[in-house]
This record gives structure tokens, C-alpha cells and sequence, in this order.
């Protein structure tokens, strides 16, 4: 008698056609310590590591292992690339790569690079920088079209010191992150995540599209800390959109700024995209911000509308008076616009909200004062408890709820 499962195997192998099963990936899995790879905290890993990822670049789907067993670091001299197709896995996040040269190298743009390589899984690792010679980023990410993405990163820290920012993602598609904590020491970075179409900051060679796009990604339980000595403004993620811009989701957050009144929690700019038509959503939820002057900032660029956008059920408490829980520059319309649910605070009483312009939007909120210093139109607004609505010039097509009445203003 046959077993159905059997059957069930052998049906599956003889359909696939023959050139297809000739190529089937082998799948290894080795060590870096087998290439030499020491993790004491001293000894220069870099020569061992990538020899372990030169193998695994010619053998799709190898899994590189960094083992650790409780709180050991390997050590690299030089900063390294990620192969394609590859899974790199430490045994928790005490396992550590410090990127720490013995020298000053120049000017460094990442010290752990993704650019250029495809569908990279890289987990239960910390990715680290040493203070004496930082690098411009500490992960970086793009390629041109259809060259770089598909990434995963899940149970990772990304801590240490940057000049610019600690992870930048430049038109990578489609990539997730998954359970990732990014603490900032120093360095003088003014971004924790920084992503466009775009190499805005000027430190990625290679990492332009060609067509400024930057497709989806997934961003889900993130932690962004910034625990610097210093008080100078910085960004905890910003996000440079426009017509090219796929669905971005970020879910399940905890933001800590430090005191700086021109620190932000989300920055947005409506940026270099020269592509026409709406971007795609971009949604914000679930999330409590700490400090600063800012939970969101809506920037204009090279655009004179941002559409899409969804922020709710964030928290935001700052100790700054003259906070603002969000804020839109002069002539940028938020387009399509959509807030609910949100509470903040600035210095313990209610956090203001203003913008330029408002168009087709849906707004509601338990916190204020609300402003639109420009135009409103076709807007539903309904504000709750104390907070308080100012449109100076708004069309007659909003639907307002505010103090307990519904009127058209």
C-alpha cells in the first residue's frame, strides 16, 4: 500500500521540470569560527567573516553563524557586506560585531552594509560601533532598481556611535524590521532610522535607484533611544516621501529623545521624489514618544502636499513648554490626512497641533488646540474634552465637531 504522503512527494518531485531540479539550492550552514572568527573582544575577526561570507555568496541560502554563548563579541577591523540570500544569526542579542578599526580609516559609510545584496535575513545579533572612529551610519541599505531589498532583521540591536544617522535604508524594497532596538551613544548623528528614494545624506555610493523609489517596508515593535551626553536636535526616524513612495507601516513603538526643543519624534518631508500621483500609506500607530519638541514634523521639500499619512493611538509627553505633539511647515497641505485617537502632553497640559493646510482629512482627537493657519477644506474634525479648534481661513465644506456641537465651517 502507498501512504498518501508518500505520494504526495513523489507527485510534487516529477512534476517540477528537470532544469529546475538540477539547480535546487543545497542549503549549509557553517560557522565563522570555523573560518578563524575569534570572539573574544580582541582579536580582529574581519579577515575570518569574510571569507565565511564569500562562501556563502557563492552557495544560495547558506546560514552564517556567529556563536556567542553568553555576551561574547567579534571583532572587526574593516566594515563588511552581507551577502545575498543569506541568513546571519548570532545566539542573542549579547552576541556581538563591534566595529572598532585600529586606525583611523577616513571616511567610512557603514559599517555593516547591505547595499546591493538581496533578501539578507540577519537575527538575534547586535550590530556595533566603537566611539574612537565612528562611520557614517552604522547599517545601510539600497541599490539601484531592483537590486537591493527584501531584508530581514529581526532581534537586533543597532547601538553604538554615527555621524550621521544609525541605519539608512536608500530605495531598498521591501524590507521588515522585527523586534529591533536602536540605542545612540554619539557621534554627532542627527537620525536613529532615516529612509528615501533618494541618497539625501550623501553617504551611500550606489544606493540610488535611478527612479527614487522607495517601496514598501514593514517596521514592527521598534524601540529608538537616544542616550547621548550631548543636547543637540535629532530625529528619531524620518521618512522622505513622494510619488514613488510604497506603503510604509510602523507598529508597536517606544521613542525616547533627549531635551533638545527641536528633537522630533517622526519626520516626515514631502522630499526629492519627482514621480507624480499620491504616495501610498504611511501609517504610524501604537507607539509613545518621550521628550523633545516635536512628535511628528511634517517638512516640506521639493513638494508642496504630502497625502496618506495615518497617525494613531500614539502617546506623546514632553516637558518642553512650546511643544508641539505635531507640526506642518509653511506652504506643505497635508492631503488625505488622517489622526485619531492620539493624546499629548507638553510640560503636563494638552500639546497643540498645527498645520498649514488640511484637505480631505479625517481628524479626531482628545487633545489641543488644533490649528490650521491656511486652508481647510473638506475636512471632517471632531475634537474632544478641552481642545479647541482655530481655522482662520477655511472653505464652508468642513464638518466640524467641537464643544458639543456639529457645524459646517
Amino acid at each position: 500500500m502507498i501512504q498518501i504522503k508518500n505520494l504526495h512527494k513523489n507527485i510534487a518531485y516529477h512534476c517540477l521540470p528537470l532544469a529546475f531540479i538540477a539547480v535546487l539550492p543545497v542549503q549549509a550552514q557553517i560557522s565563522v569560527i570555523t573560518y578563524g572568527a575569534v570572539p573574544n573582544g580582541q582579536a580582529d575577526s574581519t579577515a575570518a567573516i569574510k571569507a565565511a561570507f564569500a562562501f556563502a555568496a557563492k552557495h544560495s541560502g547558506t546560514k552564517v553563524l556567529f556563536p556567542c554563548g553568553t555576551g561574547q563579541t567579534y571583532v572587526i577591523q574593516q566594515p563588511i557586506t552581507f551577502p545575498s540570500r543569506t541568513v546571519i544569526e548570532g545566539d542573542g542579542i549579547g552576541c556581538n560585531i563591534l566595529y572598532r578599526p585600529a586606525a583611523n580609516p577616513g571616511s567610512v559609510n557603514a559599517a555593516f552594509s547591505f547595499v546591493g545584496s538581496q533578501y539578507v535575513t540577519v537575527r538575534d545579533l547586535r550590530l556595533q560601533t566603537d566611539a574612537a572612529y565612528p562611520p557614517q551610519v552604522i547599517t545601510e541599505m539600497g541599490g539601484p532598481w531592483g537590486a537591493g531589498g527584501g531584508h530581514i532583521v529581526e532581534n537586533v540591536f543597532i547601538t553604538g556611535y554615527a555621524l550621521r544617522a544609525l541605519s539608512y535604508s536608500v530605495a531598498s524594497e521591501v524590507d521588515t524590521w522585527r523586534n529591533v532596538h536602536w540605542v545612540y551613544f554619539g557621534g554627532g548623528a542627527d537620525y536613529g532610522f532615516y529612509t528615501s528614494g533618494r541618497d539625501d545624506l550623501h553617504v551611500c555610493s550606489g544606493c540610488d535607484s535611478g527612479t527614487n523609489m522607495n517601496l514598501n517596508f514593514f517596521a514592527n515593535t521598534l524601540v529608538m533611544q537616544s542616550n547621548g551626553t550631548g543636547t543637540a536636535p535629532y530625529t528619531a526616524i524620518a521618512d522622505v516621501i513622494g510619488g514613488a513612495t510604497g506603503a510604509h507601516f510602523f507598529d508597536q513603538l517606544y521613542i525616547g529623545l533627549n531635551y533638545n526643543t527641536d528633537s522630533v519624534g517622526f519626520l516626515f518631508v514631502s522630499g526629492d521624489e519627482s514621480q507624480t500621483g499620491p504616495n501610498n500609506p504611511i501609517h504610524v500607530q501604537n507607539a509613545r514618544i518621550e521628550l523633545g519638541g516635536y512628535g511628528f514634523y511634517f517638512k516640506k521639500g521639493n513638494q508642496d502636499s504630502v497625502s496618506n499619512l495615518d497617525v494613531q493611538d500614539i502617546t506623546w509627553d514632553s516637558y518642553s513648554m512650546g511643544a508641539y505633539f505635531a507640526y506642518g511647515d509653511p506652504g506643505l497641505a497635508l492631503y488625505k490626512f488622517r489622526m485619531v485617537h492620539n493624546t499629548g502632553f507638553a510640560n503636563s497640559g494638552p500639546a497643540p497641533i498645527s498645520v498649514d493646510s488640511l484637505m480631505q482629512s479625517d481628524i479626531n482627537e482628545n487633545s489641543g488646540p488644533f490649528t490650521v493657519r491656511n486652508q481647510a477644506v473638506d475636512n471632517s474634525i471632531v475634537l474632544h474634552g478641552k481642545a479647541t479648534l482655530n481655522m482662520p481661513n477655511s472653505s464652508s465644506k468642513n464638518t466640524v465637531f467641537v464643544g458639543g456641537t456639529w457645524i459646517t465651517k
